[in-house]
């Protein structure tokens, strides 16, 4: 699982929309600590996604609130933020 939260984490850097994509498809796997590198990698992109799948996955990083630590509450925060005002 390692490698691929690293893909991911390099992935954020590119910024393109095969990053992007790459990255949406790594969400589909069950593992929270690879989400929260994927929400960390998106915040600062630019993400066009449908209304619908954005709503899953701020769905998803909501219930992961309560049981993070508070550098992972951050995280979490902030991409919930941005995609709120989307």
């Amino acid at each position: 699982m390692r490698w691929n939260i690293r893909l991911v984490e390099c992935l954020g850097d590119i910024q393109n929309e095969y990053a992007i994509e790459c990255i949406i498809k790594m969400l589909s796997i069950n593992n929270n600590d690879l989400f929260i590198s994927c929400i960390d990698s998106m915040r600062d992109m630019n993400i066009h996604l449908h209304n619908d799948d954005l709503q899953i996955i701020v769905r998803k990083a909501k219930s992961l609130l309560d049981e993070s630590t508070p550098p992972v509450k951050k995280i979490l925060h902030s991409f919930i933020e941005k995609v709120e005002i989307i």
